[in-house]
Protein backbone atom coordinates (compact mmCIF):
# COMPACT_ATOMS: atom_id res chain seq x y z
CA UNK A 1 0.00 0.00 0.00
CA UNK A 2 2.83 2.35 0.96
CA UNK A 3 4.69 1.70 -2.29
CA UNK A 4 1.61 2.43 -4.38
CA UNK A 5 1.04 5.68 -2.51
CA UNK A 6 4.68 6.67 -3.00
CA UNK A 7 4.45 5.90 -6.72
CA UNK A 8 1.25 7.94 -6.97
CA UNK A 9 2.84 10.86 -5.14
CA UNK A 10 5.85 10.64 -7.44
CA UNK A 11 3.59 10.80 -10.51
CA UNK A 12 1.76 13.80 -9.07
CA UNK A 13 5.03 15.56 -8.31
CA UNK A 14 6.29 14.87 -11.85
CA UNK A 15 3.03 16.18 -13.31
CA UNK A 16 3.29 19.31 -11.15
CA UNK A 17 6.84 19.94 -12.35
CA UNK A 18 5.78 19.44 -15.97
CA UNK A 19 2.88 21.85 -15.55
CA UNK A 20 5.15 24.41 -13.90
CA UNK A 21 7.69 24.08 -16.72
CA UNK A 22 4.96 24.48 -19.33
CA UNK A 23 3.72 27.67 -17.67
CA UNK A 24 7.18 29.21 -17.39
CA UNK A 25 7.84 32.33 -19.48
CA UNK A 26 8.73 31.60 -23.09
CA UNK A 27 12.26 33.01 -22.77
CA UNK A 28 12.90 30.76 -19.78
CA UNK A 29 11.72 27.68 -21.62
CA UNK A 30 13.82 28.50 -24.64
CA UNK A 31 16.88 29.16 -22.51
CA UNK A 32 16.54 25.80 -20.78
CA UNK A 33 16.15 24.00 -24.11
CA UNK A 34 19.22 25.73 -25.51
CA UNK A 35 21.28 24.79 -22.46
CA UNK A 36 20.33 21.12 -22.82
CA UNK A 37 21.17 20.97 -26.53
CA UNK A 38 24.56 19.85 -27.84
CA UNK A 39 26.37 18.87 -31.01
CA UNK A 40 25.76 15.17 -30.45
CA UNK A 41 22.06 15.76 -31.10
CA UNK A 42 22.64 17.31 -34.52
CA UNK A 43 21.95 14.98 -37.43
CA UNK A 44 24.42 14.85 -40.34
CA UNK A 45 21.80 16.63 -42.44
CA UNK A 46 21.58 19.50 -39.97
CA UNK A 47 25.36 19.80 -39.66
CA UNK A 48 25.72 19.94 -43.44
CA UNK A 49 23.01 22.59 -43.69
CA UNK A 50 24.63 24.68 -40.94
CA UNK A 51 27.94 24.64 -42.79
CA UNK A 52 26.20 25.63 -46.01
CA UNK A 53 24.54 28.54 -44.22
CA UNK A 54 27.97 29.83 -43.18
CA UNK A 55 29.40 29.42 -46.69
CA UNK A 56 26.41 31.17 -48.24
CA UNK A 57 26.70 34.04 -45.76
CA UNK A 58 30.39 34.54 -46.48
CA UNK A 59 29.84 34.48 -50.24
CA UNK A 60 26.98 36.98 -49.94
CA UNK A 61 29.09 39.35 -47.84
CA UNK A 62 32.10 39.10 -50.15
CA UNK A 63 29.97 39.79 -53.22
CA UNK A 64 28.46 42.93 -51.68
CA UNK A 65 31.67 44.62 -50.60
CA UNK A 66 31.55 47.40 -53.20
CA UNK A 67 27.95 48.44 -52.68
CA UNK A 68 27.49 52.02 -51.38
CA UNK A 69 25.95 50.90 -48.08
CA UNK A 70 28.76 48.38 -47.62
CA UNK A 71 31.44 51.03 -48.08
CA UNK A 72 29.57 53.38 -45.75
CA UNK A 73 29.23 50.88 -42.92
CA UNK A 74 32.87 49.77 -43.23
CA UNK A 75 34.03 53.39 -42.98
CA UNK A 76 31.85 53.98 -39.92
CA UNK A 77 33.22 50.83 -38.27
CA UNK A 78 36.79 51.90 -38.98
CA UNK A 79 36.27 55.36 -37.53
CA UNK A 80 34.47 54.08 -34.46
CA UNK A 81 37.10 51.52 -33.59
CA UNK A 82 40.25 53.44 -34.43
CA UNK A 83 42.18 50.36 -35.49
CA UNK A 84 41.27 48.14 -32.55
CA UNK A 85 43.87 45.42 -32.08
CA UNK A 86 41.68 43.02 -30.11
CA UNK A 87 38.37 43.10 -31.93
CA UNK A 88 37.04 41.10 -34.84
CA UNK A 89 37.46 41.25 -38.60
CA UNK A 90 35.24 42.67 -41.31
CA UNK A 91 34.60 40.10 -44.03
CA UNK A 92 36.60 40.74 -47.19
CA UNK A 93 38.91 43.30 -45.59
CA UNK A 94 42.02 43.34 -43.39
CA UNK A 95 40.27 45.60 -40.86
CA UNK A 96 40.03 44.63 -37.22
CA UNK A 97 37.37 46.61 -35.37
CA UNK A 98 35.43 46.32 -32.11
CA UNK A 99 33.14 43.32 -31.72
CA UNK A 100 30.08 45.55 -32.01
CA UNK A 101 31.33 47.28 -35.13
CA UNK A 102 32.33 43.96 -36.70
CA UNK A 103 28.82 42.60 -36.13
CA UNK A 104 27.32 45.82 -37.49
CA UNK A 105 29.48 45.82 -40.62
CA UNK A 106 29.25 42.10 -41.37
CA UNK A 107 25.49 42.04 -40.85
CA UNK A 108 25.11 44.88 -43.34
CA UNK A 109 27.52 43.34 -45.85
CA UNK A 110 25.71 40.01 -45.63
CA UNK A 111 22.49 41.63 -46.79
CA UNK A 112 24.15 43.99 -49.23
CA UNK A 113 22.91 42.26 -52.39
CA UNK A 114 19.72 40.72 -50.93
CA UNK A 115 20.96 37.30 -52.03
CA UNK A 116 21.12 35.92 -48.50
CA UNK A 117 19.35 32.95 -46.94
CA UNK A 118 15.59 32.88 -46.37
CA UNK A 119 13.47 31.34 -43.63
CA UNK A 120 9.92 31.65 -44.97
CA UNK A 121 8.10 30.94 -41.69
CA UNK A 122 9.69 33.98 -40.04
CA UNK A 123 9.97 35.92 -43.34
CA UNK A 124 13.55 36.58 -42.21
CA UNK A 125 17.14 36.39 -43.41
CA UNK A 126 18.29 34.93 -40.11
CA UNK A 127 21.79 33.98 -41.22
CA UNK A 128 22.69 37.62 -41.88
CA UNK A 129 22.31 38.31 -38.17
CA UNK A 130 23.30 34.94 -36.71
CA UNK A 131 26.65 34.42 -38.42
CA UNK A 132 27.99 38.00 -37.94
CA UNK A 133 27.04 37.82 -34.25
CA UNK A 134 28.78 34.47 -33.78
CA UNK A 135 31.87 35.55 -35.72
CA UNK A 136 32.21 38.60 -33.49
CA UNK A 137 31.73 36.72 -30.22
CA UNK A 138 33.92 33.82 -31.33
CA UNK A 139 36.88 36.13 -31.94
CA UNK A 140 37.89 35.98 -28.28
CA UNK A 141 36.64 32.60 -27.15
CA UNK A 142 37.99 29.10 -27.43
CA UNK A 143 34.81 27.85 -29.02
CA UNK A 144 35.27 24.92 -31.35
CA UNK A 145 33.75 24.52 -34.79
CA UNK A 146 31.24 22.09 -33.32
CA UNK A 147 30.21 24.65 -30.70
CA UNK A 148 29.90 27.31 -33.39
CA UNK A 149 27.60 25.14 -35.51
CA UNK A 150 25.53 24.08 -32.48
CA UNK A 151 25.01 27.72 -31.55
CA UNK A 152 24.07 28.55 -35.13
CA UNK A 153 21.46 25.80 -35.24
CA UNK A 154 20.08 27.02 -31.90
CA UNK A 155 19.79 30.54 -33.25
CA UNK A 156 17.86 29.39 -36.29
CA UNK A 157 15.61 27.37 -33.99
CA UNK A 158 14.73 30.33 -31.77
CA UNK A 159 14.39 32.73 -34.70
CA UNK A 160 12.18 30.34 -36.60
CA UNK A 161 9.86 29.70 -33.66
CA UNK A 162 9.59 33.34 -32.56
CA UNK A 163 9.21 34.54 -36.14
CA UNK A 164 6.38 32.13 -36.82
CA UNK A 165 4.55 33.48 -33.78
CA UNK A 166 4.96 37.14 -34.74
CA UNK A 167 5.07 37.47 -38.51
CA UNK A 168 2.21 37.36 -40.96
CA UNK A 169 1.41 39.34 -44.10
CA UNK A 170 -0.10 42.22 -42.15
CA UNK A 171 2.80 42.60 -39.71
CA UNK A 172 5.51 42.26 -42.34
CA UNK A 173 3.78 44.91 -44.43
CA UNK A 174 5.08 47.52 -41.95
CA UNK A 175 7.73 45.89 -39.77
CA UNK A 176 10.93 44.51 -41.25
CA UNK A 177 10.96 40.84 -40.17
CA UNK A 178 14.75 40.40 -39.94
CA UNK A 179 15.18 43.53 -37.84
CA UNK A 180 12.42 42.31 -35.54
CA UNK A 181 13.26 38.61 -35.17
CA UNK A 182 17.00 38.73 -35.89
CA UNK A 183 18.23 40.16 -32.56
CA UNK A 184 16.39 37.49 -30.56
CA UNK A 185 17.67 34.66 -32.75
CA UNK A 186 21.25 35.93 -32.63
CA UNK A 187 21.15 36.52 -28.87
CA UNK A 188 20.15 32.88 -28.46
CA UNK A 189 23.04 31.77 -30.66
CA UNK A 190 25.54 34.03 -28.91
CA UNK A 191 24.45 32.91 -25.46
CA UNK A 192 24.84 29.28 -26.51
CA UNK A 193 28.29 29.91 -27.99
CA UNK A 194 29.53 31.53 -24.78
CA UNK A 195 27.98 28.84 -22.60
CA UNK A 196 25.79 31.20 -20.60
CA UNK A 197 23.57 29.78 -17.88
CA UNK A 198 19.83 29.42 -18.53
CA UNK A 199 19.26 32.50 -16.37
CA UNK A 200 21.78 34.53 -18.36
CA UNK A 201 20.39 33.24 -21.66
CA UNK A 202 16.90 34.26 -20.56
CA UNK A 203 18.20 37.78 -19.95
CA UNK A 204 19.93 37.86 -23.36
CA UNK A 205 16.73 36.80 -25.16
CA UNK A 206 14.65 39.28 -23.22
CA UNK A 207 17.02 42.18 -23.79
CA UNK A 208 17.29 41.37 -27.50
CA UNK A 209 13.49 41.46 -27.74
CA UNK A 210 13.69 45.05 -26.53
CA UNK A 211 15.88 45.96 -29.51
CA UNK A 212 13.57 44.54 -32.19
CA UNK A 213 13.22 47.24 -34.84
CA UNK A 214 13.06 48.07 -38.52
CA UNK A 215 10.34 49.37 -40.82
CA UNK A 216 9.55 48.91 -44.47
CA UNK A 217 9.31 52.54 -45.51
CA UNK A 218 12.42 52.05 -47.66
CA UNK A 219 10.35 50.42 -50.39
CA UNK A 220 8.42 53.60 -51.10
CA UNK A 221 11.42 55.92 -51.18
CA UNK A 222 14.36 53.85 -52.39
CA UNK A 223 16.04 54.24 -49.01
CA UNK A 224 18.97 52.03 -48.01
CA UNK A 225 17.90 51.41 -44.40
CA UNK A 226 16.88 47.86 -45.25
CA UNK A 227 20.56 46.89 -45.57
CA UNK A 228 21.45 48.36 -42.19
CA UNK A 229 18.59 46.64 -40.35
CA UNK A 230 20.52 43.37 -40.32
CA UNK A 231 23.76 44.91 -39.08
CA UNK A 232 21.98 46.83 -36.34
CA UNK A 233 20.28 43.60 -35.27
CA UNK A 234 23.62 41.79 -35.02
CA UNK A 235 25.17 44.63 -33.01
CA UNK A 236 22.20 44.60 -30.64
CA UNK A 237 22.53 40.85 -30.19
CA UNK A 238 26.22 41.13 -29.24
CA UNK A 239 25.34 43.79 -26.66
CA UNK A 240 22.48 41.72 -25.25
CA UNK A 241 24.72 38.68 -24.81
CA UNK A 242 27.51 40.69 -23.20
CA UNK A 243 25.17 42.41 -20.74
CA UNK A 244 23.58 39.08 -19.85
CA UNK A 245 27.03 37.62 -19.22
CA UNK A 246 27.73 40.52 -16.85
CA UNK A 247 24.64 39.64 -14.82
CA UNK A 248 22.08 42.13 -16.13
CA UNK A 249 18.56 41.27 -15.01
CA UNK A 250 15.94 41.63 -17.74
CA UNK A 251 12.23 40.79 -17.53
CA UNK A 252 11.90 37.02 -18.17
CA UNK A 253 8.46 37.77 -19.62
CA UNK A 254 9.78 40.19 -22.27
CA UNK A 255 8.65 37.79 -25.01
CA UNK A 256 5.20 36.70 -23.88
CA UNK A 257 4.25 38.95 -20.96
CA UNK A 258 1.35 41.38 -20.90
CA UNK A 259 3.62 44.09 -22.32
CA UNK A 260 6.12 41.86 -24.13
CA UNK A 261 6.94 41.59 -27.80
CA UNK A 262 4.04 39.25 -28.64
CA UNK A 263 1.62 41.71 -27.03
CA UNK A 264 3.25 44.57 -28.94
CA UNK A 265 2.34 42.84 -32.19
CA UNK A 266 -1.09 41.86 -30.83
CA UNK A 267 -0.08 38.24 -30.66
CA UNK A 268 -1.48 36.59 -27.51
CA UNK A 269 0.57 33.85 -25.92
CA UNK A 270 -0.26 30.78 -28.01
CA UNK A 271 -2.18 28.01 -26.20
CA UNK A 272 0.56 25.58 -27.21
CA UNK A 273 3.97 27.23 -27.00
CA UNK A 274 6.31 25.69 -29.58
CA UNK A 275 9.11 23.68 -28.04
CA UNK A 276 12.62 24.05 -29.39
CA UNK A 277 14.06 21.01 -31.17
CA UNK A 278 10.78 19.10 -30.75
CA UNK A 279 10.14 18.66 -34.46
CA UNK A 280 11.92 19.27 -37.76
CA UNK A 281 14.80 21.67 -37.11
CA UNK A 282 14.07 25.19 -38.32
CA UNK A 283 17.43 25.40 -40.09
CA UNK A 284 16.19 22.77 -42.56
CA UNK A 285 13.45 25.19 -43.62
CA UNK A 286 16.08 27.69 -44.81
CA UNK A 287 16.67 28.04 -48.54
CA UNK A 288 19.12 30.05 -50.61
CA UNK A 289 17.92 32.45 -53.27
CA UNK A 290 18.83 31.69 -56.88
CA UNK A 291 18.34 35.37 -57.73
CA UNK A 292 19.67 38.35 -55.72
CA UNK A 293 16.25 39.85 -54.96
CA UNK A 294 13.46 39.73 -52.42
CA UNK A 295 11.99 36.32 -51.65
CA UNK A 296 8.68 37.29 -53.25
CA UNK A 297 10.46 38.10 -56.52
CA UNK A 298 12.09 34.68 -56.85
CA UNK A 299 9.24 32.88 -58.63
CA UNK A 300 8.59 35.60 -61.24
CA UNK A 301 12.33 35.87 -61.87
CA UNK A 302 12.69 32.12 -62.35
CA UNK A 303 9.61 31.98 -64.57
CA UNK A 304 10.96 34.80 -66.76
CA UNK A 305 14.36 33.14 -67.00
CA UNK A 306 12.82 29.80 -67.92
CA UNK A 307 10.70 31.40 -70.65
CA UNK A 308 13.64 33.28 -72.07
CA UNK A 309 15.81 30.16 -72.18
CA UNK A 310 13.12 27.85 -73.50
CA UNK A 311 11.97 30.11 -76.32
CA UNK A 312 15.24 32.02 -76.82
CA UNK A 313 13.37 35.26 -76.33
CA UNK A 314 14.88 38.69 -76.70
CA UNK A 315 13.55 41.83 -75.07
CA UNK A 316 12.21 43.03 -78.43
CA UNK A 317 10.12 39.84 -78.74
CA UNK A 318 8.05 40.69 -75.67
CA UNK A 319 5.06 43.03 -75.96
CA UNK A 320 3.84 42.86 -72.37
CA UNK A 321 4.26 40.96 -69.12
CA UNK A 322 1.44 40.15 -66.70
CA UNK A 323 2.46 38.88 -63.27
CA UNK A 324 0.01 37.56 -60.68
CA UNK A 325 1.37 37.42 -57.15
CA UNK A 326 0.29 35.93 -53.85
CA UNK A 327 -1.42 38.05 -51.20
CA UNK A 328 1.78 38.03 -49.15
CA UNK A 329 3.80 39.37 -52.07
CA UNK A 330 1.17 41.97 -52.95
CA UNK A 331 1.18 43.29 -49.39
CA UNK A 332 4.94 43.24 -48.87
CA UNK A 333 6.46 46.66 -49.68
CA UNK A 334 8.20 46.82 -53.02
CA UNK A 335 6.78 43.52 -54.30
CA UNK A 336 3.36 44.53 -55.63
Amino acid sequence: MGRRRDARLKRVATADRSAAAASAPLAVRMARALAAYNFARLSPEVVAKAKLCVYDLLSSALAAGEQPWSRQIIEVARRNSGGAAHGAGIIGTSDVVSLHDAALANGTLSHGLVRDDMHVGSVSHLGTVLVPTLLALAAHTRASGKEFLTALVGGYEVGGKVGRMIMDVEVSKVFRPTGTVGPIAAAAAGAKLLGLTPEQTTAALALAANTAAGYNEWAGTGGSEMFFHNGLAARSAVTAVQLAAEGAYVSPTALDGDAGILAAFRRPRPPVVPELFADRPEILAVFFKPVPACNFAQTPAQAALALAQRHRLRATDIDSVVARVTKAAALYPGCD
